[in-house]
């Protein structure tokens, strides 16, 4: 059979198929199993499509089976006859059948593999865009919380001129033991002055608790600052206000101080004159001191939030980190 295709060595018998077996790969290249026929023109055509010439032989032998109207019908069994007619032309029909499956196997293998390439490339895209959002993200939060430290400085300073005035007015009373008698009315008037600013600063203090919230919510905004920068924004705008009230605050109960200084010098002209027992006095500007320094208490544990806030920024930093080493992982895999 050197016409239907050269010198054909067949595989070993124990891993041969059987015929019908090969004669079932072959048919399934033609409508013989679904129509129990097949023509001379499917026969040519799979012939051509497999690069097995028809040979002579093999026309001889289709022409032979022609039935009265000339035209060629044949089914399975037709076909199994024909195969141990022309066994070689069987093998090769067979393996060459086979091959082409299994290039076609193959070749939706490799566009399967190319699919999945093509996913690897639109994840790498995707964590690229990622990384540059928290990258962005954790900018603004390094500049926010920025902001928020220059918000806690400022008050910190001024609560520290607050606590000068205080020093200063506590050095003026030191010295003093007696008020005059006929100043008690005086001195009742001061003591409520003194309740004035003791509220100013009960104020300030609850001020300070604010601003501590505020900064509270600074820290957990840099937390979700990659998932809602604009919120955070506007947590930081809403601090500064805070800030801004306080100085406010912080100016007022400066006035009430330079007015109790005022007083307190009118009280020195009678100082020579009369003296009385200031012990209340004492007792509200200790009840004073003991405000201020609640407010420094304040001002601490605003500053472990701010240290707290930043922290945070470093895990987030980590977490950027970790996203690119595994980007660059991804870029192993392509």
């Amino acid at each position: 059979m050197a016409a239907a295709g050269g010198t054909y060595a067949p595989p070993p018998a124990a891993v041969m198929p059987t015929l019908a077996e090969r004669v079932r790969v072959v048919a399934s290249g033609l409508d013989v199993l679904e129509t129990d026929r097949v023509t001379c023109d499917e026969i040519d055509a799979l012939l051509r499509r497999l690069g097995i010439p028809l040979s002579q032989e093999l026309l001889g032998y289709l022409s032979a089976a022609l039935d009265a109207e000339g035209k060629l019908v044949m089914g399975f069994d037709s076909l199994m006859v024909l195969g141990e007619t022309f066994p070689a032309l069987l093998d090769s029909m067979y393996f060459r059948s086979r091959d082409l499956e299994e290039d076609a196997k193959q070749r939706d293998e490799i566009n399967r593999e190319l699919g999945v390439l093509a996913d690897l490339h639109s994840q790498q895209d995707h964590l690229h865009a990622q990384i540059e959002r928290t990258a962005f993200s954790i900018n603004s939060a390094e500049a926010a919380l920025a902001q928020a430290r220059q918000g806690v400085q400022r008050a910190v300073e001024k609560e520290a001129r607050a606590q000068e005035g205080v020093e200063a007015a506590l050095h003026h009373v030191s010295g003093r033991s007696r008020e005059a008698r006929e100043r008690q009315e005086g001195l009742i008037r001061q003591r409520g002055e003194m309740r004035q600013v003791v509220h100013a600063l009960d104020t300030a203090k609850a001020d300070a608790r604010e601003i501590e919230e505020d900064l509270r919510v600074a820290v957990r905004d840099v937390e979700s600052a990659v998932l809602n920068v604009r919120g955070l924004e506007r947590q930081l705008q809403q601090a500064q206000e805070a800030l801004r009230a306080k100085e406010l605050a912080a100016e007022g109960l400066e006035e009430k101080l330079r007015h109790a200084q005022h007083r307190q010098r009118d009280l020195e002209d009678d100082y020579t004159k009369h003296r009385a027992p200031i012990e209340s006095i004492q007792d509200d500007l200790q009840h004073l001191e003991d405000s201020v320094s609640a407010g420094v208490a304040d001002r601490s544990r605003a500053e472990s939030a701010a240290a707290l806030a930043a922290r945070e920024l470093e895990r987030h930093r980590a977490s950027k980190d970790e996203a690119e080493h595994g980007v660059r992982e991804a870029k192993g895999k392509v």
